[in-house]
């Protein structure tokens, strides 16, 4: 694979499209442009426009043109002979909006059993067993503590306002009312000031973003997606770590550097 000697960044977003950023590459390589390094790519919160909030480690987002568009500007890169590299960022995960089916969400259900709790870097030990999440309002429990108003138990889940969680399985079983139900989970709903100091879980900047340096489930699953895009020649993808496995170790991957 040759060295990119002159790059040119695309911010890709629900606005400009990767069918969008198609169109453009004749221009950039009438200007000189050899390779074009797009931002991240796989499925984010909606409407994130950095898409470093990934919500889907094994798929392009569709606001952002899908499988499809990456597939469309993959073949116009190639036929004017230019390289694409692509920021997969595969140490970040989108936790501001729990949803059914996400890492995140199978993490709060289940705590340390959940199949992703290596993919996320929590200190359980000092949230005692849980994850903190600072979403409470001042005007919905007081500094003091005590029960948390406008918490209820809805359809098998734990709501809070518009914020949804889930239910550790057989924990709401007994008709217990939210404010039980809320204290027998793997996770606590703790005032919004938490954030700047009190969380236990690695957190990029300040944005609601839980994150791990390059667990081994997450590379498997973006490494899946660059390769079956064929971005690159088969033989230049580097190797895929097994995906069988999570891994402790501590590494920066992806196609360029993040920041924490």
């Amino acid at each position: 694979m040759r060295t990119p000697s002159s790059t040119y960044r695309l911010q890709i977003t629900e606005r400009f499209d990767l069918f969008e950023a198609a169109r453009r590459l004749p221009y950039l390589h009438a200007l000189g442009v050899d390779w074009v390094y797009l931002s991240p790519l796989l499925a984010a919160e909606a409407g994130s426009d950095h898409g470093y909030d990934v919500v889907a480690h094994d798929r392009i987002d569709p606001s952002r043109g899908g499988a499809e568009g990456l597939a469309a500007l993959s073949a116009e890169a190639r036929r004017l002979g230019l390289g694409v590299l692509v920021d997969i960022v595969p140490n970040h995960v989108g936790v501001a909006a729990p949803r059914p089916g996400s890492w995140w969400w199978d993490l709060l259900a289940h705590g340390r059993d959940s199949a992703y709790a290596r993919a996320f870097d929590v200190d359980w030990d000092a949230g005692g067993g849980k994850v903190r999440i600072p979403v409470v309002g001042d005007d919905d429990r007081s500094p003091e503590g005590g029960p948390i108003a406008n918490l209820a138990v809805v359809d098998g889940e734990l709501r809070y306002h518009d914020n949804r969680f889930p239910i550790a399985p057989g924990t709401a079983d007994d008709g217990a009312d939210a404010g039980t139900v809320h204290d027998r989970q793997h996770y606590e709903l703790v005032n919004w000031r938490v954030a700047d100091d009190g969380l236990n879980y690695r957190r990029f900047f300040a944005v609601t973003r839980s994150r791990r340096s390059a667990s081994r489930t997450a590379s498997c699953a973006t490494s899946t997606i660059a390769s079956r895009s064929r971005l690159v020649p088969p033989t230049t993808v580097p190797p895929r770590p097994s995906c069988t496995t999570a891994s402790t170790t501590s590494s920066s991957a992806g196609g360029a550097p993040t920041t924490s």
